[in-house]
């Protein structure tokens, strides 16, 4: 079975049909839910075809990451909710509106996303338990998990999966039916108090192998086999926030999964290669994507086809614009004044390159913590943790997205002191690492470490008779030059707890205490104490600090 990019299908006399509009990795990005509503009430007509029939399912499916850092709080509207607090009533109200859109025959599927459990499970399923979403917890180990076992008692809608009957358009007693798993990443050990993922660890989900993911192949495949038995023609949908290399495991290893709606790994790909049909779905609400399975009067599927739409093409849902502007009235009021340029751009190139942005904000913490701390050699920060941008009329929305990729309890910042030497291991390593994968392995920034990239590749090559130590130079504090680094000398550097408890930091953690500040702390009394005043052309923000 291959997949179809179609616009304007012809449906023909098929016997049922099941619609999916899906989206994932919204990251907290509250702001732009108005575009991304508004996308799919002004596509209804080719994402939910044939909707108002008996013979169609209606479906809306999340495939994680809707949550991002739960704990953080700094809203003026209202000062007394936190992100978590926030992205749930969001939910709900997104949900209820495209469900108000569609009109009959609707439902969502929910798999959560490894940053939904930034706050804990707790918190987790303390809100989805209330929202009005299907949850699928298909890879949840429910024997070791008392909180997920408990709420499932009385909360129908947190499920180990979920099937979906679809009524024939002739026949009153066939049915077609459809399978919906969900499933997350398993790289939490250690985040989660009461529940346990299959196959959960502390690798990082590069590195994972299919050996490494054994139990999660079984749950799936138990699934599948117990569904499959009593409905052998049905079709079986996963939401894997997994990434698309984890789902292409998925596909080899649990036969009969007709297609997967894969997140976590922010890529558009599509992947048809075999029995089952991959299709990714970005981030941070840029696209949807529609999909529609098609059954015969055999009930055989027939086909699949699917759309992706750009959300940044289409207007905003009035209800949820107003949704937006009356709960963050002060929240979405321009603040930001650009100085020199009308942006500093928030990409992917900022977890491999240098760029003004990790540059600007590097300068800012490290301006703001040198006036606490003496003496203070660098602020590193990895570049993962940045989520967001800074632009002309920048709002706090935007402002408080920048530092979303860590919650709040593990950038809590540190400080101590490294040998010139540890530091060149350190830096070395990260790079290293950093070019096995650019995107997923990120590079450290460092605001007054100057990184050659470049050179490091060429001596792990052989390319070069360097060493490391040459790859890495320290600003002098008190010239601003750049000057080769004294292997012996200790320098005293910030860094977040997520970055100490790295196994690159283990021979230094005990050089560091607790400041009992974070990233965000610093970077907002900065922006703040220059009346939100950004000069792009600085010349830190301009200087080449990765090379």
């Amino acid at each position: 079975m291959k997949l179809t990019n179609f616009t304007n299908p012809q449906i023909g006399f098929k016997a049922a049909q099941v619609n999916i509009v899906a989206m994932s990795d919204n990251h907290g990005n509250v702001h732009n839910l108005p575009k991304l509503v508004g996308t799919i009430e002004q596509n209804r007509g080719d994402i939910f075809k044939k909707a108002d029939e008996k013979s169609t399912l209606n479906m809306f499916a999340i495939a994680g990451d809707f949550f991002m850092n739960p704990k953080k709080t700094g809203y003026m509207t209202k000062p007394e909710l936190s992100n978590g607090d926030i992205q749930a009533n969001f939910l709900d109200k997104v949900v209820n509106t495209v469900k108000r859109i569609v009109k009959n025959n609707f439902d969502t599927v929910y798999a959560p996303g490894n940053h939904c459990y930034d706050g804990g499970d707790e918190f987790l399923y303390g809100k989805l338990k209330d929202e009005p979403v299907k949850t699928l917890v298909t890879n949840v180990d429910l024997e070791k998990s008392p909180l997920v076992s408990g709420l499932m008692k009385d909360h129908k809608d947190i499920v180990k999966s979920m099937v979906y009957e679809v009524q024939d358009d002739k026949n009153p007693d066939l049915k077609h039916d459809v399978l919906f798993m969900g499933v997350t990443i398993p790289c939490l050990k250690g985040k989660l108090k009461q529940t346990e993922l299959y196959d959960n660890s502390n690798k990082k989900d590069t590195q994972l192998s299919e050996q490494d993911l054994q139990n999660t192949f079984a749950a799936l495949n138990k699934e599948v086999q117990a569904f499959k038995e009593k409905h052998p023609k049905g079709a079986v949908v996963l939401l894997s926030h997994m990434g698309a290399p984890i789902s292409k495991m998925i596909e080899k290893n649990v036969p009969n999964i007709n297609f997967i709606l894969n997140g976590h790994d922010h890529t558009r790909d599509n992947a048809d290669d075999g029995k089952t049909l991959i299709n990714s779905l970005g981030k941070d609400n840029e696209i949807i994507k529609s999909v529609n399975f098609r059954f015969n009067d055999d009930g055989d599927l027939e086909d699949i086809g699917y759309n992706m739409f750009i959300t940044e093409e289409y207007d905003e849902n009035r209800d949820v614009k107003e949704f937006l502007n009356k709960n963050f009235e002060q929240d979405v009021k321009p603040l930001v004044n650009m100085k020199g340029a009308s942006e500093l751009e928030y990409s992917d190139k900022i977890r491999y390159a240098n760029t003004e942005l990790t540059n600007f904000l590097t300068s800012s913490i490290m301006e703001e913590a040198q006036k606490e701390i003496s003496d203070l050699s660098s602020v590193a920060l990895q570049s993962s943790y940045i989520r967001g941008g800074v632009k002309q009329g920048s709002t706090n929305l935007n402002l408080l997205k920048i530092f979303d990729g860590i919650d709040v309890e593990s950038q809590n910042l540190n400080v101590g002191t490294v040998k010139g030497a540890d530091m060149v291991d350190i830096i070395s390593k990260n790079v290293l690492s950093n070019l096995e994968a650019p995107t997923r392995n990120t590079l450290i920034q460092w605001s007054d470490f100057q990184v050659n990239r470049t050179m490091i590749e060429d001596i792990k090559n052989g390319k070069s008779d360097k060493t490391y130590a040459d790859a890495v130079k320290c600003r002098n504090q008190k010239t601003g030059e750049f000057e080769d680094i004294d292997l012996n000398k200790d320098y005293k550097v910030l860094l977040s707890n997520k970055m100490l408890s790295k196994k690159d930091f283990a021979g230094v953690k005990d050089n560091f205490t607790s400041i009992g500040k974070n990233y965000d702390d610093f970077f907002r009394a900065n922006i703040i104490g220059k009346n939100f005043e950004v000069d792009a052309n600085a010349p830190k923000v301009k200087e080449q600090r990765v090379l």
